[in-house]
């Protein structure tokens, strides 16, 4: 099913046990909008990003995850597959 989530509304974004995000380098995620990624994540739910280009929206996606893991610096480790990367806090 494909459904947009938007973090700003109430807490839709709990009716998901995956979210998946296309071009997650054009994030610029609000303080707000963070948190409740953050809370959506520690309630062990999944998340899967996609199609980056570039170093440019690399850099802009990790400032968002930074704001999310705001306690740790997320870490990233690349799998065998060069196309696929973990976070692990």
């Amino acid at each position: 099913m494909e459904q947009p989530v938007n973090l700003d509304d109430d807490d839709d974004v709990f009716n998901y046990p995956l979210l998946y995000a296309v071009r997650p380098g054009e994030w610029e995620l609000t303080d707000t909008q963070a948190a409740k990624f953050h809370e959506y994540l520690r309630a062990r739910r999944l998340f899967h990003d996609d199609d980056f280009w570039g170093s440019f929206e690399w850099d802009v996606f990790m400032r968002s995850m930074r704001k999310v893991w705001s306690e740790s610096d997320p870490r990233t480790s690349t799998t065998p597959t060069p196309s696929s990367t973990s976070f692990s806090i």
